[in-house]
């Protein structure tokens, strides 16, 4: 699939297109799609016949990869964010940011690990 790619410091044009302020987002077919997820799946959904498939044609090896990514989009990214350790930063000390993420991050390797076995 061709793609042209583009660096983004969220600026006022950019969430013009992304209200949500977040990275990724993606312009294809007339649409402008945002999260990391429903990106995946709409290419999956329109693109598999493109290229390489995103997702496994195996349902339950399809499952154990949606499991890992619901792992780090709903269990890490959200301590990992910078919004998340910014506030943490100022309510309990900027020394407190890094150990926080390291032990979420830590977490997530091990269930991640866990669901590959």
């Amino acid at each position: 699939m061709r793609y042209k790619y583009s660096a983004n410091d969220l600026t006022s044009k950019y969430v013009k297109k992304n209200p949500n302020a977040v990275i990724p987002t993606l312009e294809i077919d007339g649409a402008v799609l945002t999260q990391s997820l429903a990106i995946l799946e709409y290419l999956e959904e329109t693109r598999r016949d493109q290229g390489t498939a995103l997702l496994p044609s195996d349902p339950v090896q399809k499952a154990t990869v949606r499991n890992i990514c619901l792992l780090i989009a709903a269990d890490t990214h959200p301590i990992q964010n910078l919004r998340v350790l910014n506030k943490i930063g100022a309510d309990f000390g900027q020394d407190k940011k890094i150990p926080w993420a390291k032990v979420s991050l830590f977490e997530c390797a091990l269930l991640i690990l866990l669901a590959l076995d």
